[in-house]
């Protein structure tokens, strides 16, 4: 600047502000969609490294702001439905810039099931019908003996004839969505004896 006409003083300033990068938000799930309880592993993909962030698990639960990693899924008794969709949001901060992304997370509700049967003793050949209550499956397995052959598919109510006597037991295991799978096994659920043998005997003929 001019001082009295011929004076001159100049200031130089370097590095009076700085324009920095911003960051890109970024992360993996190893597993997407499974049953309830879904243990989903996240992995940090955050440039540059130091970067602040915040990752909201999409569930209700505390963000972590430190640390990303092993996350619990459930879905709440109350949910009216049989899934439910999460939508893990993540926020990477870096000199003054937010980057935001995020991504999915389906989870589904594992069947229940019980097993009933309408007679459970009996003599040979023995007829019963087992029957499966099981909330929202697609499919059925039968293994009558729980010898790890599947003996009938896709059917809730299964007439068997025992023909040899003693003590049985069944597993059934219902399907559904996302690989679920709940199964239930019963040890002798059913008796079958052996048929009375008549005999008697005279002192006198």
């Amino acid at each position: 600047f001019a001082y009295n006409g011929t004076c001159f003083h100049e200031f130089k300033l370097d590095s009076a502000f700085e324009v920095g990068r911003a960051p890109f938000a970024d992360f993996d799930l190893d597993v997407k969609q499974g049953c309830d309880t879904l243990i989903v592993n996240f992995t940090n993909n955050i440039t540059p490294t130091m970067a602040d962030f915040v990752i909201d698990y999409g569930d209700g639960s505390k963000p972590d702001t430190n640390s990303m990693g092993r996350h619990v899924y459930t879905i709440p008794a109350t949910h009216p439905d049989d899934s439910i969709i999460y939508y893990p949001t993540l926020i990477a901060s870096s000199f003054g810039c937010d980057n935001i992304t995020e991504d999915t997370v389906v989870v589904y509700r594992s069947p229940s099931v019980s097993i009933s049967i309408d007679s459970s003793i009996g003599c040979q050949p023995f007829d019963a019908v087992l029957t499966a209550t099981i909330s929202n499956n697609f499919g059925y397995e039968w293994d009558l003996y729980k010898d790890g052959v599947i003996d009938t598919q896709d059917i809730a109510t299964w007439a068997i004839t025992l023909d040899t006597f003693g003590h049985f037991g069944v597993k059934v295991s219902a399907i559904y969505r996302g690989g679920c799978i709940t199964t239930l096994a019963v040890d002798s659920i059913v008796q079958v004896v052996d048929l009375p043998k008549p005999d008697f005997s005279m002192d006198i003929i």
